[in-house]
């Protein structure tokens, strides 16, 4: 939001124009605002530390868990990852990626996540598509919604210990 005190003659038939500008850093915190002013009429005038422009991003910490510590050929096991915002801006753009671990088999369906698009790799991680068909290499998650600060999701799949 940009406010301005100040008045200026404007004569019949002429124009005033006000350019407004910020550039903030990509590193999270507050930054004073400067301010110059200049134009035909008036001297150039500078301000001091103006409105403070605040700088947000979002954070993700991701957990990864398995449901056994121990299994054997042919047992399930399910994977899970929970990723949290702990920054103070919205996540746009979150995409968990997972590989299938060696010796273990893709269970078709078990990919879950909420918002989330999910995809498949069938060629190590090269190239996903929507199949499902063995051998699935690698799954990707990518999530169709903004994740706020403090908010918590999680994504799951289950392999088959061949």
């Amino acid at each position: 939001q940009l406010s301005w005190e100040g008045s200026w003659t404007v004569p019949v038939g002429s124009a005033i124009t006000l350019n407004f500008e910020a550039t903030a850093p990509l590193v999270r915190g507050e930054y004073p605002n400067y301010v110059t002013v200049s134009g035909g009429n008036i001297g150039v005038i500078n301000t001091g530390p103006t409105a403070l422009v605040r700088v947000t991003a979002p954070q993700l910490a991701l957990s990864k868990s398995v449901d056994m510590s121990s299994a054997a050929p042919g047992d399930t096991l399910t994977y899970s990852v929970t990723y949290t915002n702990e920054g103070d801006g919205d996540a746009s753009h979150v995409f968990v990626l997972e590989n299938i671990p060696a010796n273990t088999e893709y269970v078709t369906n078990s990919a879950q996540g909420t918002d989330m698009e999910i995809q498949y790799s069938h060629d190590g991680g090269i190239s996903y598509d929507s199949d499902q068909t063995a051998p699935v290499t690698n799954l990707s998650f990518q999530r169709t919604s903004l994740l706020p600060p403090g908010a918590e999701d999680s994504v799951s799949y289950n392999v088959i210990i061949k």
